[in-house]
C-alpha cells in the first residue's frame, strides 16, 4: 500500500514537472504572439488547458479498460477524444512546437534577416540602376536623333539636290517624328535663301542646328529625366542611412552577446527592419513600374520585381517567426523543409505524452 502511494506521488510529481515544461513552452509562444498581454493570464489558461488535455487522454484510456465501471463508454471515449483534439492538438502541441522551433532558429533567422536587409539597403544607397537606365536610354535617343539630323544635313548639302528637295523633305519628316512628343508635334521651318549654293545650304543647316539641339535637350528632359525623378523620389537617402546605422548597432549587440538574439526582435529592431523593408520594396517597385515595359531592361527589372515582392508587407521575416499561426502556415507551405521542424514536433509530442502518461498513473482508478 505504501509502495503504491509512493508510486502515485512520484507520478504526480512527474506529471507536474512535464506539465510545467509544456506550459512554459505554450506561455512563451503566446507571449511571442501577444507581447502586450500579461504573462500570468497565459500561465493560468495554459495550466488549465494542459490539465484538461491530460484528463481527456485518461478518459480515452479508461474507456478501453474493461475492468473499470464506466457508464456509457462510447460517450466517455468521444468526450476524451474531443478534449484531446481541442486542448492538445488544437492548442498545446502547436504552441510548444513553435517555442522549441523559434528558440532553435531565431539567432540564425535574425542574423540572416539583418544581413540581407543591410545588403539590400547598401545596394539601394549605392545603386544607380535607374540612372544607368535613363542615361543609356537618353544616349540611345540622342544618337538616333543625331543620326537623323545628320541625314537631313547631308541632303540639304548634297551637290545633287541642295536645299529642300524631295529627299531633304523626307529626312526632315523622319527627324520631326523623332522629335515630336504626345500632344507636342514638331514642325521644322523650311528655311530658304536666295540661291542653292553650298554656302546657302550651310546657312540653312546653321540656322536649324541650334533649334534641333534645343529640341533634343527638351525631349531628353521630358522623356527620360522625369522618369528618373519618378524613381529617385522613393530613394530617401536620410532614412537609408538611419536604418543602416541602426542595423549595424543591432548586429554589434548580437555579436557581443549572441544570447541577446533570443530576446529579439524588440520593438525597436522590428521597427528598423519594417522601415527598411518599406524602403527596399518601394524603390524596387518604383523602378520596376517605371522601366518594366522597356525590353532592354528585362533581366534587371525581373530581379527588382522579385526583391520588391520579397520585402513587401509590414511583417518582417524575424517578426513572422514570432507568430505561431504564421510559423505553421509557413511549415505547411514548405518554407521550413530541411530545417528540422519535425524534430521539434516530435519533442513537443513526447513532452506532452509523458505528462499525459504520468497523469494517468497519478489518478488511475481502482479496478474491480
Amino acid at each position: 500500500m505504501t509502495q503504491n502511494k509512493f508510486a502515485k506521488l512520484f507520478a504526480l510529481g512527474a506529471f507536474i514537472a512535464f506539465m510545467l515544461i509544456s506550459s512554459w513552452a505554450t506561455v512563451e509562444s503566446l507571449h511571442l504572439l501577444l507581447p502586450s498581454w500579461p504573462i500570468p493570464i497565459f500561465w493560468v489558461a495554459t495550466l488549465g488547458i494542459f490539465f484538461l488535455a491530460s484528463w481527456g487522454s485518461k478518459m480515452i484510456i479508461d474507456s478501453f479498460n474493461k475492468n473499470l465501471l464506466i457508464d456509457n463508454r462510447g460517450a466517455h471515449l468521444i468526450g476524451g477524444i474531443l478534449m484531446l483534439l481541442i486542448f492538445w492538438i488544437g492548442f498545446s502541441l502547436p504552441t510548444n512546437t513553435h517555442t522549441f522551433f523559434y528558440r532553435s532558429v531565431i539567432t540564425d533567422v535574425l542574423a540572416s534577416d539583418l544581413t540581407n536587409t543591410k545588403n539590400e539597403l547598401e545596394k539601394l544607397d549605392d545603386d544607380n540602376i535607374a540612372t544607368e537606365i535613363v542615361t543609356r536610354d537618353a544616349q540611345n535617343y540622342y544618337n538616333e536623333v543625331i543620326a537623323l539630323w545628320g541625314n537631313l544635313k547631308a541632303e540639304l548639302e548634297s551637290p545633287e539636290e541642295r536645299g529642300w528637295g524631295p529627299k531633304a523633305e523626307q529626312a526632315a519628316v523622319a527627324l520631326e517624328t523623332k522629335l515630336s512628343t504626345v500632344g507636342n508635334p514638331v514642325k521644322l521651318q523650311r528655311i530658304k535663301f536666295g540661291s542653292s549654293t553650298l554656302a546657302e545650304s550651310r546657312k540653312i543647316v546653321n540656322t536649324l542646328e541650334p533649334i534641333v539641339e534645343e529640341l533634343i535637350e527638351a525631349n531628353i528632359e521630358s522623356r527620360y529625366m522625369i522618369r528618373l525623378y519618378n524613381v529617385v523620389q522613393h530613394k530617401n537617402k536620410i532614412d537609408i542611412k538611419k536604418n543602416l546605422y541602426a542595423i549595424n548597432k543591432i548586429q554589434d549587440k548580437i555579436n557581443n552577446n549572441p544570447s541577446a538574439a533570443h530576446n529579439e526582435p524588440t520593438a525597436g529592431t522590428n521597427l528598423v527592419l519594417t522601415n527598411s523593408y518599406r524602403l527596399i520594396s518601394n524603390y524596387n517597385d518604383a523602378v520596376a513600374n517605371e522601366f518594366g515595359a522597356d525590353k532592354g531592361n528585362a533581366d534587371k527589372i525581373k530581379a527588382m520585381q522579385e526583391t520588391a515582392a520579397a520585402y513587401k508587407g509590414n511583417v518582417t521575416r524575424t517578426a513572422r517567426l514570432r507568430s505561431v499561426i504564421d510559423v505553421w502556415k509557413d511549415y505547411f507551405s514548405g518554407k521550413y523543409d530541411g530545417q528540422g521542424f519535425l524534430f521539434w514536433v516530435l519533442l513537443a509530442v513526447l513532452v506532452d505524452i509523458a505528462g499525459f502518461f504520468f497523469y494517468y498513473l497519478a489518478f488511475k482508478r481502482d479496478e474491480y
